[in-house]
Parts: C-alpha cells; sequence; structure tokens
C-alpha cells in the first residue's frame, strides 16, 4: 500500500484541486442553468431555493470521502506497522485525556447568566460537558502547541 503521506506530498496538491475543480464545474451546471428562474424569484422565496443545496451537498460527500479515506488508510497502516502505531496510540491517549479532564473536571458553569444561556438555548448538561470539554481540549492543545512552538525556535536559535 502506498505510504499516504508520500502520496499526498508529491501528488496531494493536484488532486485536491482537481476533485475541487471537478466539484465546482458540476455544481456551476445547474446553477447557470437555473439563474433566471432564481433572479425571478421574490426575495422572501429566494431564501427557500434549492439552487444551491446541490453544492453544499457534493462539498458535504467529498469531506464524508476524504474522511473514509483517511481513517481506512490510518487504519491499514497500523495493522502494517503495528510497532510504529505506539506513538500513534500515546497521542491518542494524550488527547482523550485532554478531552476527559475538560470533560468532567474543567467544566462546571457556575456563573448564572451562563447557565440562563444554556437553558435559554435548550442546551442540556449533557451537551453542556461535551461543548465544555471540547472547547478546554482546544484550549490546552493550544497552549501546548505554543509552548512547543517557543520551545522549537529557541532550541532553533542554539543549534
Amino acid at each position: 500500500m502506498v505510504n499516504l503521506y508520500k502520496l499526498l506530498s508529491t501528488k496531494g496538491t493536484l488532486i485536491a484541486f482537481a476533485v475541487g475543480l471537478l466539484g465546482a464545474v458540476i455544481f456551476f451546471i445547474p446553477v447557470v442553468g437555473g439563474l433566471d428562474a432564481f433572479n425571478a424569484l421574490p426575495d422572501a422565496e429566494k431564501k427557500t431555493s434549492n439552487i444551491f443545496n446541490l453544492g453544499i451537498q457534493l462539498m458535504l460527500a467529498i469531506l464524508a470521502i476524504s474522511v473514509i479515506i483517511t481513517i481506512f488508510w490510518a487504519l491499514a497502516q497500523m495493522v502494517m506497522n503495528p510497532s510504529g502505531a505506539k506513538m500513534g496510540f500515546i497521542w491518542l491517549a494524550v488527547i482523550v485525556g485532554l478531552f476527559a479532564l475538560g470533560y468532567f473536571v474543567l467544566n462546571s458553569p457556575d456563573n448564572d447568566a451562563i447557565i440562563a444561556d444554556l437553558k435559554t438555548n435548550g442546551v442540556s448538561d449533557g451537551q453542556s460537558k461535551l461543548i465544555g470539554g471540547g472547547l478546554w481540549m482546544m484550549l490546552l492543545m493550544l497552549l501546548g502547541s505554543l509552548g512547543i512552538f517557543v520551545f522549537s525556535e529557541i532550541r532553533n536559535l542554539f543549534k
């Protein structure tokens, strides 16, 4: 099986451009054909028109296909090189640990305004914990990446 990194580093930009261009052309054909009818609609009905739905559905399909290919390729590489997958599992455990930290420990809205906003927008306690866990994970990973960036720049300064 071809290494995903090699494939994407050599032909990834070309593949992404070709798929995006093909999607744009497929989307462009029905839009141009129905543009006169769309412009003739009253403003209130333009918001309910489905002339642009094909483009949205096409891009969501491309996204889903790319996610499926990425997961399949990662699993295939892991099966072919299980010793090399050890570090990936360690980082996966770190990410799950950061999320669990935000979900169970750091996530307790105690401000009355925040609790009122959650209730107003129909956010349940479980959803609030998921959102809070994701936000805390994002913030901790951002701080970690900034720390790694600063450390690597200082290290490169003394090389």
